[in-house]
């Protein structure tokens, strides 16, 4: 889940503002910790630095050729693993994901010289990668956000285990090897911004399919839809448009808290919580309001925004999820280490109900979820246990 940007020129330019700007355009996919790896005079420097890009007193250099690394550590484990991007027989080298068990591979990975960029896909697909340009900046990032605010063109996805090397003389593509195409279905859910494609997917369109399917699937009669800032609000304005219910956008976000979720501090993140959403009174009280959230992990902030809710008079509660509940652990995708972590393990409907305190609750299931995104295979361990590695319950 964390992100990546490479930059190469060939003709000269200075990559390293491109760098740190395509870094402020990935910083949602992780927040504990940044590094930049670039080339000057020839020779290979990294950096790294806790927290976010922007609290970085990061060195103005000028390079040729670099990447830029967000990191997502969802346990203190992961925290104290060695920062990225690393520097390696003279190359510096930054990947998402792991190596999972009997060697297979899954992560995306993207390494460079003064002279090339090489990038790689684990043979399942399970992680993004695309490939742009800008003017004759080469870069290869984690999404296509990226480029697209980089002012840049699309080329295209790094395609499922397919090796790549960029030179001056182009591009050139390795005979791509597939096991089968397993994207995790996370990214369109919840982790890619919604302006970003992935693997030709608009995650936007994918998010407002989401809502009309959950719709669909358990029709609920309502006062207001609410969708929960910020990756539940597409989700809820499509179950508004499949429903005919008004969408207000009553919950107001502090736009200074970070994503929540991928905080790896338990007592940090529900402090942060407490001061990150607010309700606007007047649109609540009295209401039946649908509250659309993308997915329930631990169930924190569903907590608390139903307790918000309740307290600005709410007449009823819905809970509508734009996903299934995640009841596996996963240590391939989004890091949830123990099962028992998660809200919804071990519970049916009406517990997680009573445990959320609203008065009814319902997922999307996992076929309306992938219908939504496009029917393909998609990575799932989290939702139901199966893994392409194994292909069984863990």
């Amino acid at each position: 889940m964390s992100g990546i940007i490479g930059c190469i020129s060939f003709s000269g330019e200075n990559v390293y503002p491109s760098l740190i700007e395509g870094m402020y355009g990935l910083q949602h996919r992780g927040q504990d910790s940044v590094g930049l790896g670039y080339y000057i005079d020839g020779k290979p420097e990294i950096v790294h630095y806790p927290g976010i890009i922007g609290d970085c007193s990061y060195p103005v250099v000028s390079t040729n050729s670099g990447i830029g690394f967000i990191n997502y550590a969802f346990t203190e484990e992961k925290k104290s693993q060695e920062s990225l991007p690393k520097i390696i027989n003279d190359t510096v080298v930054a990947f998402d994901g792991k190596c999972s068990s009997d060697s297979d591979v899954a992560y995306a990975h993207v390494s460079i010289k003064p002279t090339r960029l090489m990038c790689s896909r684990d043979t399942y697909g399970i992680k993004p990668l695309i490939i742009g340009k800008v003017d004759n900046t080469w870069i290869v990032c984690s999404e296509s956000c990226v480029i697209d605010t980089l002012g840049g063109t699309i080329v295209r996805d790094v395609k499922p285990g397919e090796s790549i090397i960029i030179t001056k003389e182009g591009m050139h593509c390795s005979d791509t090897v597939v096991t089968s195409h397993h994207l995790c279905l996370f990214e369109l859910v919840y982790i890619a911004r919604p302006d970003s494609h992935i693997d030709e997917i608009s995650v936007y369109g994918a998010r407002i399919k989401m809502g009309h399917y959950l719709y669909e699937e358990k029709p609920t009669e309502g006062d207001i839809v609410v969708g929960s800032p910020d990756s539940g609000m597409i989700a809820a304005l499509g179950y508004s448009q499949a429903s005919g219910i008004t969408y207000q956008k009553a919950l107001v976000k502090n736009r200074y808290i970070t994503r929540t979720f991928i905080n790896n501090d338990d007592v940090q993140r529900k402090q942060s919580i407490k001061i990150k959403l607010s309700v606007i009174k007047e649109l609540i009280t009295g209401k039946r309001v649908i509250l659309v959230d993308d997915s329930i992990v631990r169930g924190s902030t569903i907590k608390r925004i139903v307790k918000l809710l309740k307290e600005a008079g709410a007449k009823e509660v819905h809970i509508r999820v734009s996903s299934p509940p995640v009841l596996f652990s996963d240590n391939v995708s989004i890091d949830i280490p123990k099962k028992e972590d998660l809200l919804c393990y071990g519970k049916d409907l009406d517990a997680i109900r009573q445990e959320i305190g609203c008065d009814s609750v319902y997922f999307l299931s996992l076929q309306g979820l992938k219908s939504a995104c496009g029917a393909q295979k998609f990575y799932t361990q989290y939702f139901d246990g199966k893994s392409p590695f194994k292909g069984e319950n863990k």
